[in-house]
Formats: C-alpha cells, sequence, structure tokens
C-alpha cells in the first residue's frame, strides 16, 4: 500500500510539472485560420514568444500553446491580444481540445 501511494504521488506530481510550460489563457477565439489568444504580457509579448503543437492522448486532439520567450519586461501585468496561424497544425476533425488552463483577469490585469 505504501508503494502504491508513491507511485501515485510520483505520476501525480509528473503531469503536474510536464504542464508548468503551457501558458495560462485568458481568453480563446478561431478566426480565418487563427487562434487568437489573450495571455497576460509584462511588456515583452508578441507572437513569437510561443509556439502551437497538437497533443493527441486520445480520440480527440488537444491544441497546447507553450510559451517558448519569457517575458522579461517589467511593466505592470496586463493582458494582451496574441494572433497565431493554424496552419502547422493537422486538424483531422472540427473537435478538439485545448490543453492550456484558462483563468480570468482579475485586479491589476484588466
Amino acid at each position: 500500500m505504501k508503494y502504491l501511494l508513491t507511485l501515485l504521488l510520483t505520476t501525480f506530481s509528473f503531469n503536474i510539472s510536464a504542464n508548468d510550460h503551457m501558458e495560462v489563457l485568458y481568453g480563446l477565439e478561431i478566426t480565418d485560420g487563427h487562434l487568437v489568444l489573450l495571455v497576460k504580457t509584462h511588456g515583452c509579448t508578441n507572437e513569437d514568444s510561443f509556439k502551437l503543437s497538437l497533443e493527441k492522448a486520445g480520440e480527440i486532439p488537444a491544441i497546447a500553446v507553450e510559451r517558448t520567450k519569457p517575458d522579461r519586461c517589467r511593466k505592470r501585468p496586463s493582458i494582451k491580444t496574441v494572433k497565431l496561424p493554424l496552419q502547422n497544425l493537422t486538424v483531422i476533425s472540427n473537435d478538439f481540445m485545448v490543453a492550456n488552463r484558462f483563468s480570468l483577469p482579475v485586479g491589476e490585469l484588466f
């Protein structure tokens, strides 16, 4: 029983840390072959700061948005709109999930 609990905790910890690189999204819209995202910025975030990937864990594929360039500016945090092309992703059907977490902008992000 002790080993099973250790295994479960280790697996749970791995799953949490594996998703740490994915950006928290504040909104999402698909228009004209692009994924339009609302993300947090400190002043140095742009379209080149992100990478889209397609994860196929089950029957429905999941799009993941990963921040590849950290925003090290010191401006007050705010929400920025970025537009990423979907042309590099091959989604077989119109059904897909988004792997990232979503949050509501609160406090200083408005």
